[in-house]
C-alpha cells in the first residue's frame, strides 16, 4: 500500500523513490512499527486504512508526518508504520 504524507513545518523533500527524505534531526522523530492481523479482504483492509488515514488528516493530528501500510493480498499479515515529529516547535 501506498505511503501517505503530511507536510508540517518546513516540507520534506521527496525521494525518486516514493520516500520521503526527513530533513529534521532523527531524533525529533519516532517511528511505530506494529503487524496486524488482517481478518477481512485486503481490499476491505486498503479501504478501512484510507479512511483512517483521511479522518487523521480531517481531525489534524499535526504530529503526524507519515504512515505506510505493508501488506500482501495473500497473507493475513499487515505491517502499520506511523511516523510523529515529537520534538521542536
Amino acid at each position: 500500500m501506498e505511503a501517505r504524507n503530511k507536510e508540517q513545518g518546513p516540507a520534506p523533500s521527496a525521494s525518486g523513490s516514493g520516500g520521503t527524505i526527513i530533513t529534521y534531526p532523527a531524533a525529533e522523530y519516532v517511528t511505530l512499527v506494529e503487524i496486524l492481523e488482517r481478518t477481512v479482504s485486503h481490499e476491505e483492509f486498503q479501504e478501512a486504512a484510507q479512511a483512517a488515514v483521511s479522518r487523521l488528516e480531517d481531525e489534524g493530528v499535526r504530529e503526524l508526518v507519515t504512515i505506510r501500510f505493508c501488506g500482501e493480498p495473500d497473507s493475513s499479515e499487515v505491517g502499520a508504520l506511523p511516523t510523529f515529529r515529537i520534538g521542536g516547535a
